[in-house]
């Protein structure tokens, strides 16, 4: 039986230093991804966020351009791209914000809040 993820957190130089390890060494099966400078995730090969809005989508028959995702981090990265509205939060990593089709505010400026503002908020004509 596999783990469903790993999930290592410490001090951020350690943990980029282990994510090199781990990238350099091309292990199979496995992917390495991150949730923040301290935190390294450890997922077998195909499971991401995108994979299981893939399995959502499909079990309630609606596409992915009926999907608005919001992301901060590289763990979102797949999620962002798949969905039709992929959202990347204000403090999210340039590399995070350019895979996004929206940049809203940093989570301590409530960007969820204003991404159901913009997209769901129903206007009077």
């Amino acid at each position: 039986m596999c783990a469903p993820k790993i999930f290592v957190t410490g001090e951020a130089e350690r943990i980029a230093a282990a994510r090199r390890e781990l990238e350099r060494a091309s292990l199979e099966k496995i992917r390495v991804t991150a949730s923040g400078e301290r935190n390294l995730e450890i997922l077998p090969e195909g499971v991401s966020k995108a994979s299981g809005l893939a399995v959502l989508t499909e079990k309630l028959g609606i596409g992915p351009e009926e999907i608005v995702a919001v992301g901060d981090n590289y763990n979102d990265a797949e999620m962002l791209q798949y969905a039709g509205m992929g959202v990347a939060m204000g403090n999210a990593p340039d590399d995070v914000k350019r895979l996004a089709r929206y940049v809203t505010d940093t989570n301590d400026q409530y960007g969820v809040a204003a991404v159901i503002r913009k997209f769901f908020t129903i206007h009077d004509a």
